[in-house]
């Protein structure tokens, strides 16, 4: 057909112009000049090294401290090249550093804060050619880096427990012990910019001369739903960690007793009295008739897990008589109902149950038993 002979006449000729047309076209597109934006992660950093893929590294002098970026935050720098080499720099995950602390001089120990212009040109880059060569394309349309240090101040900070600030609410039927709440260190040092740590300072002094919330110094503690003792690591308030104050430990550990909402006696009826001890030679009857006796205990931050119940005190609670304490001649005797605790493994939580808890009976002439002497053993 005559469509197919126009096309197919002189054909190694039309592919290889074709392939011609093509390799022009794929060489003037790499030899465009284009622009390219690239993010860096802004680091402070103490000694003055490689930079990591993708971070911008600002060494502060000594005493000062980044304060505007922050450390995490996103600086934003264009280059312009030809579009090969843009690209195959920018592939690289290309880092750049600045020492602050070359050429610094301190502007005295009444300005807290210093402030100065860097320009992209001016830093450290980890392919300086291909970065400097790219940078001098954007020219004066380049942002400028506005860079501020702060001052570093480091103070010692006593904590108590009224520095802690508790959100939420516990289970139904439970409710918090505010005078056990304890921390593992009452003691941390605040390193962070000079105005920072003195408005903090400032805050809390007011807060201890007029009384109501003190400022927040460390994470909240939710107590939402809790049934038992919360035991929490807390850091240092989001709010300073933003604005560039550190706290050492960088955690404190806070424990917080969850108690039952009321401990009221509980009223049981004993079934039966064990008999500890060697009687008196003799057969020995006593005349127990159940009656009620109660048991409650201390509001004490250790006894968090107790519930009294029926289910509890049948488990662990045994009424008992002390057969040794009756007179070897007595032919009768008033002997008094002791009590004991059975099947608990914890000593350190058995001691503290025999410690709190209060077992007696309903009627003071029912913690007595008349034991009587029936026979000699033959």
């Amino acid at each position: 057909m005559k469509w197919k002979s126009i096309l197919f006449k002189d054909f190694a000729r039309k592919l290889l112009a074709l392939c011609f047309a093509g390799f022009v076209w794929w060489f003037v597109n790499q030899a465009i000049t284009v622009q390219r934006p690239a993010r860096f992660v802004v680091q402070e950093v103490k000694t003055a090294g490689l930079p990591t893929s993708g971070t911008l590294q600002v060494r502060p002098p000594a005493g000062w401290q980044l304060a505007d970026p922050s450390p995490g935050d996103e600086v934003v720098i264009w280059f312009e090249g030809a579009r090969e080499r843009l690209e195959t720099f920018l592939e690289s995950e290309p880092a750049a550093a600045w020492d602050a602390a070359t050429d610094f001089r301190d502007p005295g120990k009444d300005v807290s804060t210093f402030s100065t212009e860097v320009r992209p040109t001016n830093l450290r880059w980890r392919r300086p050619e291909d970065a400097l060569h790219l940078l001098s394309g954007i020219g004066s349309q380049q942002t400028v880096l506005k860079i501020t240090l702060a001052r570093r101040e480091s103070i010692d900070f006593s904590l108590d427990r009224s520095i802690v600030h508790l959100t939420g609410t516990p289970a139904d039927g439970y409710r918090i012990l505010a005078d056990g709440l304890s921390l593992d260190s009452t003691a941390i040092t605040l390193t962070g910019p000079w105005s920072e740590v003195h408005q903090l300072l400032d805050k809390f002094e007011r807060w201890r001369t007029r009384g109501g919330l003190p400022p927040p110094l460390l994470e909240s503690l939710s107590v939402t739903g809790a049934r038992e003792t919360l035991r929490r690591d807390l850091h240092l308030h989001a709010t300073l960690a933003s604005a560039g104050v550190a706290m050492d430990p960088s955690s404190i550990s806070v424990e917080v007793p969850v108690v039952l909402e009321r401990l009221e006696p509980f009223r049981f009826l004993p079934s039966e009295l064990a008999r500890f001890g060697q009687a008196p030679a003799g057969i020995w009857q006593d005349n127990f008739t159940p009656r009620p006796w109660l048991i409650s205990a201390e509001d004490r931050p250790d006894l968090g897990f107790l519930e009294l119940d029926e289910s509890w005190v049948r488990r662990h609670v045994r009424l008992y008589l002390p057969m040794e304490e009756i007179p070897e001649s007595a032919p009768e005797f008033d002997l008094p109902i002791r009590w004991s605790l059975v099947h608990i493994s914890d000593p350190a939580r058995a001691t503290a149950l025999r410690k709190a808890l209060d077992i007696h009976p309903e009627k003071a002439e029912d913690g007595i038993v008349r034991m009587t002497r029936l026979a000699e053993d033959s």
